[in-house]
């Protein structure tokens, strides 16, 4: 029995709390010390014993840090006898922290009874126990409470008890929270026989007097913190109560401990399955044997090893959700089933493995910078920096446009070592104009003007016209989606349609022009019309696939060579697989310089059609990239008496397909 509190006053945690006095006399100055706030290693301990043969207390012990905590030791400084049992009362100001481990230094496993239970944002609470505990001499028996992140005013209270089930001592638990002047539980119905009645509070004020019919093992200085108990003789319904100094948060637990019996556990649940519900959650089943029991033992493990108890469902229960786990994880289940007369075997183990998390958002799309260069002699080199910085992951974007279509683009490269790629083209306006599109996907990072884009040519380009685009929130790998190309003499440039494929699309397009441009088309943006050649570089970008031409009006009417190439936004989800690879592959020679290709399709997937040449069927090069719906290309500008060699291979954002017959 706890005695009533002095009249000494001491502050803790903001707020003036009354003292208990010490409940032997032998311990009167270091309580005292202890609750006004002088340091001592030991917490205060009761020395009345039970006998051995009946249901009793034996001893407490508690330990209450003031500054946070990550774990938190108290000794049992009497003997303890084998196979008595230990409860151990873990409460904290905070939500935050949870119990990690409750060991001891005799290898008692401690298993959680009730909890954690929470006042939102103020208090928690758990109990565990620990049954048919090994004997120790007197202070050769240790608790460690440990927490996973610094635990707010922990209140550690040890307690042992002799006369108990040593299988499978949990009968019933009970708990609540509140703020009024009495902290309490609800009523639980014990099944057994007697029961002994451990109840515990974690307050924010502090509690005063045991609940009627209660007795006091300690209120904790000076947190104020109560542990009670009383043995019941009669099965019943039962609460917990004690009573406050004044209102305030508070949690209240209570569990019943069944006394030893002889009549059999539960039989094991059967048919446990785990289903991974997301990258967080996997959710369990199992089938019940027993009609005695009083609970459901759950248990996990990440190596199918070392299992921990996470939880305790319902007698009746059939199944559990276990959240805030770790994504790409594989986790280990079984279940037992529990009552007043022990734990059954466990069931079969199940397993799971949760789905990598989802992934983010990606970023908008978004146009960086462009700068372009327009020399008016022929040239075999033209070179155009990027002004700006640069951002790494984005994509660059050259176009190059020439007035002749004798020359061939030999390479595009820049300082930073970007590796360009042809995207469409070359489309040649017969003996007039010649226009090709390259792109660099997820570039390095330069600082403002410290990265220049070279284009060489095999001869010297007549009138070169070079725009070079910066775009930010694109695929990172094989963004293209679908490109479109034309030529024509009329008043406006013009594409056809092309069907894209990705709900999130930037349209780039470009022309090279004999006249000039005047603007961009209708819902395109003009980012450059280059002077004093009059081409233009214009982009949009689509939310929804569809079908998209370009179109770009022109001052009069005239030769021209527009093109467009569709990038994919960076991607939510898993790209699709790559296409298969095109069959039939026939080429024909139309004339001295020029033969003609066919191919089939084989996929409905590919965003566009590569072709490569050969002089002498081993070494072949990329010549051209036609669109994803494209059968047929023609190679111009051959030479005479010559054979070459031809293969072609589908691709889209995933890769790119096995190559045809040559």
């Amino acid at each position: 029995m706890s005695n009533p509190p002095s009249a000494m006053a001491c502050s803790s945690r903001g707020r003036t709390r009354r003292c208990r006095s010490a409940r032997s006399s032998c311990l009167l100055p270091l309580l005292l010390a202890i609750a006004c706030g002088a340091p001592s290693d030991q917490g205060r301990f009761s020395v009345s014993r039970a006998t051995a043969t009946a249901i009793g207390f034996v001893q407490e012990n508690d330990a209450t840090p003031q500054t946070p905590a990550m774990s938190v030791s108290v000794r049992y400084a009497l003997a303890q006898s084998a196979g008595n049992l230990n409860v151990v009362v873990v409460g904290w100001n905070d939500t935050t922290a949870q119990v990690a481990s409750v060991t001891d230094t005799k290898g008692n496993a401690y298993q959680l009874a009730v909890g954690p239970t929470q006042f939102s944002g103020q208090v928690t609470q758990s109990i565990y126990y620990a049954r048919n505990i090994a004997a120790a001499a007197a202070s050769a028996n240790t608790v460690n409470v440990s927490f996973t992140v610094p635990a707010v005013f922990a209140d550690v209270r040890t307690l042992e008890y002799s006369g108990l089930d040593p299988a499978s001592p949990v009968d019933v638990t009970a708990s609540a929270t509140g703020s009024a002047a009495t902290s309490s539980t609800p009523a639980a119905a014990t099944t057994s026989a007697p029961d002994l009645l451990v109840a515990a509070n974690t307050v924010t004020t502090w509690t005063t007097t045991p609940g009627a019919g209660w007795t006091s093992r300690v209120i904790t200085s000076p947190d104020g913190d109560i542990a009670e108990d009383r043995t019941v003789s009669v099965a019943g319904s039962y609460s917990a109560t004690a009573l406050l100094a004044t209102p305030g948060p508070w949690v209240m637990q209570m569990v019943a401990f069944k006394p030893a019996s002889s009549a059999p556990p539960p039989t094991a649940p059967t048919n446990l399955a785990a289903t991974a519900a997301s990258s967080t959650r996997v959710d369990l089943s199992w089938t019940n044997t027993s009609t005695t029991q009083t609970g459901v033992k759950i248990e996990r493990s990440t190596d199918n090893v070392t299992f921990t108890q996470i939880a305790l469902a319902g007698a009746t229960a059939v199944s559990y959700s276990d959240t805030g786990l770790s994504a790409s994880t594989t986790y280990f289940y079984r279940v037992r089933a529990t009552s007043t007369f022990g734990d059954s075997a466990y069931s079969s183990t199940a397993s799971a493995t949760t789905p990598a998390p989802p992934p983010p958002p990606p970023a908008p799309i978004a146009f960086v910078q462009t700068n372009y260069a327009t020399p008016q002699t022929a040239v075999t080199r033209v070179s155009v920096p990027y002004t700006q910085t640069q951002s790494a992951g984005d994509l660059n974007v050259v176009v190059v446009g020439w007035n002749d279509t004798t020359a061939q683009v030999a390479s595009v490269t820049d300082a930073k070592g970007n590796a360009y790629q042809l995207a469409v083209g070359p489309t040649l306006f017969p003996d007039r104009l010649s226009q090709s599109i390259y792109y660099a996907p997820n570039i390095a990072a330069a600082a403002a003007g410290a990265n220049t884009v070279n284009v060489s040519f095999n001869v010297a380009a007549e009138f070169a016209d070079i725009r070079i685009l910066e775009y930010a929130g694109l695929a990172a790998a094989s963004p293209v989606d679908v490109t479109a190309s034309a030529t024509g003499s009329t008043a406006t440039s013009s594409t056809p349609a092309a069907v894209t494929t990705n709900a999130s699309d930037l349209l780039v397009a470009a022309n090279v022009v004999a006249t000039t441009t005047a603007d961009a088309g209708p819902g395109w943006t003009n980012r450059v019309i280059t002077a004093p050649d009059g081409d233009i570089a214009e982009d949009q970008v689509v939310s929804v696939a569809g079908s998209y031409g370009a179109t770009a009006p022109l001052s009069s009417a005239g030769p021209w060579v527009m093109q467009m190439v569709a990038f994919k936004g960076a991607p939510s989800g898993p790209p699709p697989p790559p296409p298969s690879a095109p069959t039939n592959l026939a080429a024909t020679a139309a004339s001295s310089a020029q033969i003609n290709l066919s191919w089939t399709n084989t996929s409905t997937t590919q965003t566009g059609v590569k072709i490569e040449r050969s002089t002498d069927n081993a070494t072949f090069a990329q010549i051209a990239v036609a669109g994803g719906t494209a059968a047929s290309y023609s190679d111009v500008g051959l030479g005479p008496s010559t054979t070459y060699f031809y293969r072609v291979r589908a691709t889209n954002g995933s890769g790119d397909s096995a190559y045809s017959n040559t």
